[in-house]
């Protein structure tokens, strides 16, 4: 028997043992059908190319269930550089990895009596995050043709406390005039 029958149904076999002349005492086995498991395909994680200031996010296809069921929960599991961290959820925030570590998400999802086997999504390293300046300004703020100007900033920000190594460029009037904290010649009144 291939079909007809479905979960919590009695299902019996007998079997008449009978050698054409005579039929013997018939034996029987009965079951009852159990709970499928759901299944769960396609677990994503994203972005793609995340960097430590994004948060990733685990996501995945709608389950299926021979036995009609529709009311899922899901233990959602994370790893980093192979380890298993205490994070739950469908999203895990950028405190929790770091530049270069490889995260993956374990999605297991549950009709209520029986869990499916557990989906590993693709795996993300993380990349290096792109620095920022603040408060870039030039001294002397009215400066003359004979002055030295000095570029600088307030502040260097790079989310993956790497060294600063800023390059300062000069431009004159849109041309490109040199490289250096200083620029002291090559300006005349009335250049921007």
């Amino acid at each position: 028997l291939a079909e007809g029958f479905a979960r919590g149904d009695e299902v019996t076999c007998s079997v008449v043992p009978s050698n054409g002349k005579k039929s013997g005492d018939v034996q029987s086995s009965t079951v009852i059908i159990g709970n499928a498991a759901p299944a769960l395909s396609n677990v994503l994680l994203s972005p793609l190319e995340p960097t430590t200031l994004d948060s990733l996010t685990c996501s995945f296809d709608e389950p299926t269930d021979i036995d009609g069921d529709t009311d899922f929960s899901f233990d959602i599991s994370w790893a980093v550089n192979d380890g298993r961290i205490s994070a739950s959820g469908e999203v895990l925030d950028g405190s929790l990895f770091e530049r270069a570590d490889s995260v993956q998400c374990f999605v297991t999802v549950s009709d209520g009596e029986t869990s499916s086997v557990e989906v590993a999504s693709n795996t993300v390293t993380v990349l290096n995050t792109a620095p920022s300046v603040e408060g870039v300004y030039i001294d002397p703020p009215n400066p003359l043709p004979d002055d030295t100007l000095i570029c600088d900033y307030d502040a260097f920000i790079d989310a993956d406390d790497d060294p600063d190594q800023s390059l300062i460029e000069w431009f004159i009037n849109g041309v490109f005039a040199g490289e250096g904290v200083t620029l002291g010649s090559g300006f005349e009144a009335g250049d921007t």
